[in-house]
């Protein structure tokens, strides 16, 4: 107390956190699930993978490519008419954002 002494150079860091946001709903009479996202940065997806409450999984080929920063995508499933499953849905993201590979598990409750 009531000392000065030199730290020498601080420096901060600024701390960056990706964050994906989704969510999903069954449209159409229950037979489409729209599984929408967004992130909080720009990033180039490399794959979505949806794996479905029954366990099986789909990749959508759709999905990769540069995604800009809270614009809302979609990745919109049918199966000929079938009423689609509820519960919770996994949506695997994979690709990069500021020069760093992502992979990224999302639970989404679907009703």
């Amino acid at each position: 107390k009531g000392q000065t002494n030199d730290v020498g150079t601080i420096e901060m860091l600024v701390y960056k956190e990706l964050k994906i946001t989704a969510s999903g709903v069954r449209t159409n009479g229950n037979t489409v699930t729209d599984l929408s996202y967004s992130f909080n940065y720009d990033v180039v997806l490399t794959s979505l993978t949806i794996a479905w409450p029954d366990g099986g999984q789909n990749r959508d080929l759709e999905a990769p490519g540069a995604k800009t920063a809270g614009t809302v995508y979609h990745s919109i499933w049918n199966v000929g008419g079938a009423e689609m499953p509820t519960g919770e849905h996994n949506m695997n993201f994979t690709g990069s954002w500021n020069g760093t590979a992502f992979d990224v598990d999302v639970p989404v409750q679907v009703n």
